[in-house]
């Protein structure tokens, strides 16, 4: 046998194919929990919603004739692109959707400046103080007489039945 093996043609292997990907193994949308589905809807919602938004920004485009329609909508589109962008940023920043109205910039750097400041703001604000721990029952609340904690529950019944 040569030990020069270039020339020479390779053994056929058994290979078979890999088998297509069984769906069943992969985790669908029914198997993710209830807030991944809800997170997954919204966000599959949201992108319907620019898509949408984009093709009647397209038509609006085509359909302008003049230069001020064309201007129009030109401004239409372009206030759409700063309110997907305050949104982003919002979302990038973790500010909650009732405070975007407090992001105002127009251009994505102030944009991205306000996000990160109202973020900060939020994040730094403290929750209402719990009341602090007391160990007298509420004001009100039926003051009861302790049994001795040594007796076992049949002598406290025995002990309460007593008293009456």
């Amino acid at each position: 046998m040569p030990e020069d093996i270039e020339g020479q043609e390779p053994e056929a292997q058994n290979i078979e194919p890999a088998a297509p990907a069984d769906s069943t193994n992969e985790p669908g949308e029914d198997d993710l929990p209830e807030w991944a589905r809800k997170s997954l809807k919204k966000a599959n919602d949201e992108a319907a919603s620019y898509r949408t938004q984009l093709r009647e920004a397209q038509e609006q485009l085509k359909a302008a004739k003049s230069p001020e329609e064309h201007e129009a909508a030109v401004s239409a589109l372009n206030e759409r692109i700063v309110d997907q962008d305050r949104r982003l940023a919002a979302k990038d920043h973790g500010v909650p959707d009732d405070l975007l109205e407090f992001i105002t910039a127009t251009d994505p750097e102030g944009i991205e400046k306000q996000a990160k400041k109202l973020a900060a703001s939020v994040a730094t604000q403290d929750p209402a103080p719990a009341p602090p721990e007391s160990k007298q029952p509420p004001a009100g609340a039926r003051q009861t007489k302790r049994a001795d904690s040594t007796l076992n529950p049949v002598d406290a019944a025995r002990l309460s039945l007593q008293r009456r």
